[in-house]
């Protein structure tokens, strides 16, 4: 991609949720992420997630779980 049309802020972002969200799906027993690959190569910018619960709620100590 040129210089003049990058977005690194953009492009940082995505790295950084590409280098995340494997350890975040690996510490949970309810998600499976699975990035999709970009046509250009470069870190993804869609995900497919899959959860192993019917929904999610925020509980009364603040926290999210699974209903």
């Amino acid at each position: 991609m040129p210089d003049a049309v990058r977005d690194v802020v953009l492009e940082s972002f995505l790295a950084r949720q590409a280098e995340e969200g494997p350890g975040l799906a690996a510490a949970s027993d309810l998600l499976t992420l699975w990035p999709l690959p970009e046509l250009g190569g470069g870190p993804p910018t869609r995900y497919i997630a899959q959860y192993q619960c019917t929904g999610v709620l925020r509980l009364p100590d603040g926290s999210i779980g699974p209903v």
